[in-house]
């Protein structure tokens, strides 16, 4: 627990503003430069007494506080029509290859269809990937531009990068023995494949 309430401050930054907004019947979080499944930052929420259900503008630092009903739309950032470009990794010999992003912090390197270099902030890349038991993750896909600007989430913008997994569901009940004695596992039903979590590319020195 004391480690997901470490892991979303950094992620969400010193003294940084955390907006939670609701789509589709799911709660989605963001402070502007990623947007994740609210569920990502619920132990930090709890941890303050926040509801995870409460939309609004919230400022973190030694608490958590809310300061407004902003509410930054979210759902013109989750097509997955909008992500077309399917990224692979930049290696070097077998392994992922990094670039220094400044202030200590790395990068690591994807390459698009076209042969254009993508880099994404590896810790917060690791971070927005966790899944839970019911998702499998399936790739990264680039926007139809890469844009950088200020590398914030804007409005309309597809400049980013889509964390996509294939979802499931497990179906009411568990693995069961039938009258033949056979055991018969518990069934999944596939939900299909969902972006989880939008990432902006880091731009580079």
């Amino acid at each position: 627990m004391a480690n997901e309430i470490t892991a979303a401050k950094q992620a969400i930054g010193k003294g940084g503003n955390l907006y939670l907004s609701e789509h589709d019947g799911a709660m989605w979080a963001t402070n502007r430069y990623w947007l994740t499944r609210a569920e990502r930052v619920g132990a930090l929420l709890d941890r303050f007494n926040v509801a995870l259900d409460k939309a609004g503008a919230y400022e973190v630092g030694t608490a958590v506080r809310r300061t407004g009903d902003e509410k930054p739309a979210v759902a013109c950032h989750l097509k997955l029509s909008d992500y077309p470009a399917e990224l692979s990794p930049v290696k070097t010999g077998e392994r992922q290859a990094y670039a220094k992003a400044g202030d200590g912090e790395f990068a690591a390197l994807y390459e698009t269809p076209d042969g254009e270099t993508v880099a994404v902030h590896d810790a917060q890349l690791c971070w927005l990937s966790e899944l839970t038991s019911t998702a499998h993750l399936r790739n990264i896909y680039a926007g139809d531009h890469i844009s950088y600007g200020d590398r914030r989430l804007m409005h309309g913008s597809h400049g980013a990068v889509a964390i996509v997994a294939d979802i499931t569901a497990t179906r009411a009940g568990t693995g069961m023995y039938g009258d033949n004695g056979k055991y018969v596992p518990a069934k999944y039903d596939d939900k299909g494949t969902e972006i989880i979590s939008i990432l902006m590319p880091v731009k580079l020195p």
